[in-house]
């Protein structure tokens, strides 16, 4: 499987998205939101991460080396890009042992595998546990090249939490069959740190043994993905 992390995309791939996210129509959060609906994506002017779960949203947005949280009740504001899935019904499985992303998505496609989800599309999923040595980014866009050229990529603003803490990672896993250019590698993954009120793109950590990982019963329609 492909276990690239954003940081071994090439420029290529990461510029095409946050071109993307300029340019395309801007979603209103809002507007997507509603009972069993979670989402992933970026926020519409590419500096930030937008994480959707229900009628509540997550908005992680970078200025300059800082990054300004927000957790809502009622959703707000703009993402581009927004990956969504209605799930009305989970499954739950328990995973005794520690697991790192790659371990974590070897689960996730044995799993899908034993609920006969098919592999040809997306399969969203859910996780509940405590986390140690996690680190995630937040995208800060495009900037003006120099010389006026091609415009380059912001390094991300990238945070971690070392001491172990409750977290909730959500994302989609594409199987080779299910492939998709947008999502950069087979495993896109936010995570949402309740006590810290923080989230953002989970770029790698250590999940501890008991944590409870939900995939859907059937697979749902996914937005925003080609």
């Amino acid at each position: 499987a492909d276990q690239r992390t954003r940081k071994d995309l090439p420029e290529t791939v990461i510029r095409g998205s946050l071109k993307r996210s300029a340019n395309s129509e801007r979603v209103q959060v809002a507007a997507v939101a509603g009972r069993a609906v979670f989402g992933v994506g970026l926020m519409a002017d590419g500096q930030g991460q937008v994480t959707l779960l229900g009628k509540r949203a997550w908005f992680a947005r970078a200025q300059e080396d800082e990054v300004i949280y927000r957790a809502r009740v009622e959703p707000a504001g703009e993402a581009a890009w927004l990956a969504t899935a209605k799930v009305s019904s989970w499954r739950a499985s328990v995973i005794t042992d520690a697991v790192d992303l790659p371990a974590l998505e070897q689960r996730i496609s044995a799993r899908a595998s034993h609920l006969n989800l098919p592999r040809q599309k997306l399969i969203p999923f859910r996780l509940t546990g405590r986390v140690v040595d996690a680190t995630w980014h937040v995208d800060r866009g495009l900037k003006a090249a120099p010389d006026g050229g091609t415009p380059v990529v912001s390094a991300p603003v990238t945070r971690s939490q070392k001491e172990a803490i409750t977290a909730e990672i959500v994302g989609f896993y594409a199987g080779k069959e299910a492939r998709d250019a947008n999502l950069g590698s087979s495993l896109h993954a936010h995570i949402m740190l309740p006590k810290m009120k923080v989230s953002g793109h989970l770029d790698s950590v250590m999940i501890q043994g008991r944590a409870i990982l939900l995939l859907p019963d059937t697979l749902p329609w996914v937005t925003g993905l080609s």
